[in-house]
C-alpha cells in the first residue's frame, strides 16, 4: 500500500487481469466455505451470474475444473443428474494429473 499505487475500483482491465478472471475465483471460494458450511441455497444466487456471461468456459483451467466441480456437486443434491455428470465428467477430465 505504500508504493505509491492507487488503486481505482472503476480503472478498466486487459483480458488477462480483468475483473472477470477474478470473478470465478471468488466464485470457487464462496462454494469451497458454502460446502464447508452445509448452506447450499447459498451456492444457487453464484449460479447466475456466472453462467449467464460464460465465464465457466474462459479462463484458468484450474479454475473452470473447480467450478464445474462444485457446480457438479450442487446438481447432484439438487437430484439434476444428467448436469451432475456433465459438470464432474468434465472436472475429472480436465483435472491435473497429479491431483488424480
Amino acid at each position: 500500500l505504500n508504493d505509491g499505487k492507487e488503486f481505482v475500483a472503476s480503472a478498466p482491465l486487459n483480458e488477462d487481469g480483468s475483473k472477470k478472471a477474478g470473478v470465478l475465483y471468488i466464485v470457487n471460494q464462496l462454494f469451497s466455505m458454502y460446502f464447508r458450511l452445509n448452506t447450499l441455497r447459498l451456492c444457487k444466487n453464484l449460479l447466475r451470474p456466472v453462467e449467464s456471461r460464460n465465464l465457466h468456459e474462459k479462463g484458468n483451467m484450474g479454475e473452470m475444473v473447480t467450478y464445474r466441480y462444485y457446480a457438479g456437486r450442487l446438481n447432484m443434491f439438487e437430484d439434476q443428474y444428467e448436469a451432475a455428470e456433465s459438470n464432474l465428467d468434465y472436472a475429472l477430465k480436465h483435472c491435473h494429473r497429479a491431483a488424480i
